[in-house]
């Protein structure tokens, strides 16, 4: 049985690997995003540099692949979701195909939440959502719903204890990866959500 769960994880790491910031981004432009505007590989960062007719696909591209690793997680129940939840956001941040070097995983991980159990994906949803329309600091709801998921764990699942284990891992994983925006929220120099494309310079 334990083969099933690497193949899992493998298939999910791979899923997870496709950047789709990155794709569009040199299929578009013949250009990597990640060498563009804040040189994050994710949406936020794709919306501002390409538009959002690019960027909704890398949103969708980001979402599916949490769907499909979920689904192929699914195969051995909520802990081949688990497991599947934390290697796909484990590629999406380390892809393999794209020199070890991605995003953020916001996105994808609201998509694997999401079939892994909707309550905590709509909590953390919502309470991203509130943020960034009071403030529209991407950054800091993403960081508020990922400090909060493990408590929503522990609420709707405190058994098996690993299920919250493997959330306060991914919730830290968020806090360090945006550890950079951290700083610039604390300096009051992190950039306000904007629907329109930046002009070239």
């Amino acid at each position: 049985m334990f083969w099933k769960y690497i193949v899992i994880a493998a298939a999910s790491y791979l899923l997870g690997s496709l950047n789709f910031g990155v794709i569009v981004s040199q299929i578009a432009l013949n250009q990597d995003l990640r060498t563009l505007g804040s040189g994050n590989a994710g949406t936020t960062n794709a919306l501002r540099v390409m538009g959002p007719k690019l960027a909704s696909l890398v949103f969708v591209g980001d979402i599916l692949k949490g769907f499909a690793a979920a689904f192929i997680g699914r195969w051995m129940g909520q802990e081949g979701e688990l497991i599947a939840f934390f290697f796909v956001i484990l590629g999406h941040v380390y892809p393999l195909y794209f020199g070890f070097r991605g995003g953020k995983g916001i996105l994808t991980m609201a998509a694997v939440l999401l079939v892994f159990d909707w309550r905590i994906c709509l909590i953390s949803t919502f309470i991203f959502a509130v943020i960034v329309s009071l403030s529209r600091l991407v950054s800091l709801g993403s960081i508020t719903a990922a400090l909060l998921m493990p408590i929503n764990m522990y609420i709707f699942h405190p058994d098996p204890w690993w299920f919250t284990f493997i959330a306060v891992i991914l919730s830290l994983g968020v806090v360090w990866l945006h550890r950079k925006n951290i700083r610039r929220l604390i300096d009051g120099t992190e950039s306000r959500l904007s629907f329109k494309k930046k002009p070239k310079a």
